[in-house]
């Protein structure tokens, strides 16, 4: 795991399902996203819905995390055909 020195709540822009809560959380704690999908889920229920309450806070205060640019040698281009 990573120093918590480096760790950065956002949310993800590539692996998200609906805000890109958990695909952050999971880049910043090096899990799988499913796993902390079905923890959250888990503990909505148990929790009589507290963790709901979280997801919606980070989902409205944590910044998505910008995109990573795609490398010039995986742009497709189009050629023309004759």
């Amino acid at each position: 795991m990573q120093n918590l020195n480096s760790f950065r709540l956002h949310r993800s822009s590539t692996d998200k399902m609906l805000g890109g809560v958990c695909g952050g959380l999971a880049e910043s704690l090096e899990v799988d996203a499913t796993l902390l999908r079905l923890a959250f889920v888990a503990l909505t229920v148990l929790g009589a819905g507290a963790a709901a309450v979280i997801y919606v806070a980070i989902w409205a205060l944590a910044p998505v995390d910008p995109a990573p640019a795609t490398p010039a040698a995986e742009v497709p281009v189009d050629t023309p055909t004759v």
